[in-house]
């Protein structure tokens, strides 16, 4: 949930990365791995991200936690 109280969901379909359904990644980005942990009172996702045609890859974690107001 954001600020706005609006909900954002994450996903793996496929090989794409999606964000309420859209695709964040393109065609010539394979994701290496997508991970969940469950944590005490937050959840942490993290994938790798690399480009097909280069020898980079970007790797992202980031933990999404509950508050109360």
């Amino acid at each position: 949930t954001l600020g706005d109280f609006s909900h954002k969901t994450i996903a793996l379909t496929g090989t794409n990365i999606t964000l309420d359904g859209s695709a964040i990644t393109g065609n010539d980005i394979e994701i290496n791995n997508l991970a969940f942990t469950a944590l005490k009172k937050s959840v942490r996702i993290s994938y790798t991200l690399k480009a097909k045609n280069a020898k980079e890859t970007l790797s992202v974690t980031t933990t999404v936690a509950q508050r109360s107001p």
